[in-house]
């Protein structure tokens, strides 16, 4: 139980209902940065912020910001800890789009899941992965992050 921090490589795919021009988006490739408290063996409270560049297509191409607080619930308190996860929070999308730069934020949400494998007492690596669901100004714009770093418990 404690303080941690943890950063990972952070890569996103599109699930876009919204019409972008051409529907056949690249993987965006961004970080994610993560501090959180676990305040019972298996519960831990965090926030993060995620920002992905160049989530792109023939005609746009997207920057994400985001960043929520989540909720994790560990199944095990072994040296393999599978979690799932649920957070809300806000996400920034910026589209350039022939030229033309526009800018929305709005809501959203994420539930997913992941493990953490350690090392040491002290230190894991892991992977995560969640669906993002937007709403407001960003509606229609929902995506996945798969999240592939370390952390270090204080």
């Amino acid at each position: 139980m404690g303080p941690y921090l943890g950063l990972a490589l952070d890569l996103v795919g599109e699930s876009f209902d919204e019409d972008l021009g051409d529907d056949d988006f690249d993987a965006g490739v961004g970080f994610l940065i993560t501090a959180g408290y676990r305040f019972h063996p298996n519960i831990a409270a965090e926030g993060t912020v995620s920002f992905v560049d160049h989530l792109d297509s023939d005609d746009v191409d997207i920057s994400i910001l985001s960043f929520h607080g989540n909720f994790k619930g560990y199944l095990t308190t072994l040296r393999f800890q599978p979690f799932v996860l649920l957070g809300m929070g806000a996400t920034r999308f910026q589209f350039d789009q022939d030229g033309n730069k526009d800018k929305d934020a709005g809501f959203s949400a994420q539930f997913g899941g992941g493990f953490d494998w350690y090392v040491t007492p002290r230190i894991s690596i892991g992977f995560s992965g969640a669906y993002v669901v937007t709403a407001n100004k960003i509606e229609d714009l929902d995506h996945s992050n798969f999240g592939l770093g370390a952390q270090y418990r204080f």
